[in-house]
C-alpha cells in the first residue's frame, strides 16, 4: 500500500492559521505545497523508508509511512513554510 502526499498535507495544514489557503482549490494548494515537501524529504535524512520512492504526478509515496514519519515531515513541511516568513525584512 502507499501512502498520499494529502496525509502529509492534512497534518501540516492543522500546525498553521493561514485562512488564504481555505479559498483556493485542493488543486492549487498540493502545486504550492508540493515545493516544500520535495526540500522536507531531502532533509528527512534518517527515515527508514525510501522517500525517493514516490510518484509526484499522482502524489503518493510507494511505501508505506509509519505516522511518526509523516508527523516528522509535516514538522519539516512547516519549518520550510515559515523560513522565507521568518527571513523577510518586514
Amino acid at each position: 500500500m502507499a501512502t498520499p502526499y494529502e496525509d502529509v498535507y492534512e497534518r501540516f495544514m492543522g500546525k498553521i492559521y493561514d485562512y488564504s489557503y481555505l479559498k483556493i482549490s485542493q488543486e492549487q494548494l498540493e502545486s504550492i505545497l508540493l515545493p516544500y515537501l520535495k526540500t522536507s524529504i531531502v532533509k528527512f535524512k534518517k527515515c527508514r523508508q525510501n522517500l525517493k520512492d514516490r510518484d509526484d504526478s499522482y502524489g503518493v509515496f510507494s511505501v508505506d509511512l509509519t505516522e511518526e514519519e509523516q508527523e516528522i515531515l509535516s514538522q519539516l513541511l512547516l519549518v520550510e513554510y515559515l523560513t522565507p516568513k521568518l527571513n523577510h525584512s518586514d
